[in-house]
């Protein structure tokens, strides 16, 4: 489990003792990575913005990066590859959306530029 959804003992713990609690899980990630796809955060330096969507831990670990200043910075990765696969799906997805929905839109896709609506 913890390959899969990474490091959180409490987690493995539940998951290990019901299977029905790593189904609702499976299912809050795949949502949170739908949402992260949706909507992307942008950052001004790596990782900054990312730390704050990463709060539920369903996709990120934060983890402490020592920075030139000599501060600690917060520094997020992807919890797994089990969940990168799924972050990737759910941005897969997003992009097809938006380019079907693009296509549909267009100019050239409707009728009465082609002169067929009067």
């Amino acid at each position: 489990m913890y390959d899969r959804w990474g490091p959180s003992a409490r987690n493995c713990i539940a998951f290990a003792r019901s299977k029905k609690l790593e189904s609702q899980y499976a299912d809050a990630v795949r949502g949170a990575a739908v949402r992260f796809a949706e909507d992307p955060p942008m950052s001004s330096y790596p990782g900054e913005t990312l730390a704050l969507v990463a709060g539920s831990h369903k996709l990120f670990c934060i983890t402490p990066l020592p920075g030139n200043d000599g501060y600690l910075h917060a520094q997020s990765t992807v919890i797994s590859p089990y969940v990168q696969l799924i972050i990737q799906d759910a941005v897969s997805h997003a992009k097809h959306e938006k380019t079907i929905l693009r296509n549909c839109f267009s100019p050239s896709a409707l009728p009465f530029s082609h002169g067929l609506v009067t």
